[in-house]
């Protein structure tokens, strides 16, 4: 046999045995949305929230126009404190249902986290880099006030503020002394503290 021969025989026993493979049960069929979700779902029963993960990207990746996959991807990722990742996932929700309710109170929760992690770092700054979000807090503040009332901020600071302000304007009181040598009533001292 020459070494042409030779090749071709070799090359057409590997065609064939790579073609009787194929034909043997074949390649495992594709996991279809339903599948994905289902493995998600019993991940998240068994409570392997990386697992569930995983399957819910499976499932976007199969579906994306649906929401479920994207709702509990944010979800999931909230819980596991990953707010970035899931407010994508929460507003991926949002652009394909504007109304829907979960995923816009799961948007706030995720909001006020970051709101909270962002005051958190805002006290590791020094004063004079904290004054550069000052007036943007102010706003934030202002706008929450608007919306709940005076109950935005809590009785005893309300409280404690409203001291301070009267105390900050007693102590800014020019001396003043009458002619006839009485003292004259601080129309605040009917706030008491006086």
């Amino acid at each position: 046999m020459n070494a042409r021969a030779l090749k071709w025989s070799v090359s057409a026993g590997i065609a064939l045995g790579l073609s009787g493979c194929a034909t043997v049960g074949g390649p495992p069929a594709a996991m279809g949305y339903d599948d994905h979700i289902a493995a998600a779902q019993a991940a998240q029963a068994s409570g392997s929230a990386t697992a569930a993960l995983e399957a819910y990207r499976g499932a976007i990746a199969a579906d994306p126009a649906r929401k479920l996959p994207w709702l509990e991807t944010a979800r999931l990722e909230a819980e596991q404190r990953r707010p970035v990742d899931a407010l994508v996932a929460i507003q991926e929700v949002l652009r394909r249902d504007p109304a829907d309710l979960d995923a816009s109170m799961l948007y706030l929760d995720v909001v006020l986290q970051l709101a909270g992690e962002g005051i958190a770092r805002l006290r590791t700054l020094a004063p004079e880099h904290r004054a550069a979000y000052l007036e943007r807090s102010q706003a934030l503040v202002e706008e929450a006030i608007e919306l709940f009332g005076d109950r935005m901020v809590p009785a005893e600071l309300r409280s404690r503020y409203g001291t301070e302000a009267v105390e900050r304007y007693r102590r800014n009181l020019p001396p003043v002394t009458p002619p006839d040598g009485k003292k004259i009533s601080d129309p605040l001292d009917v706030l008491g503290g006086g």
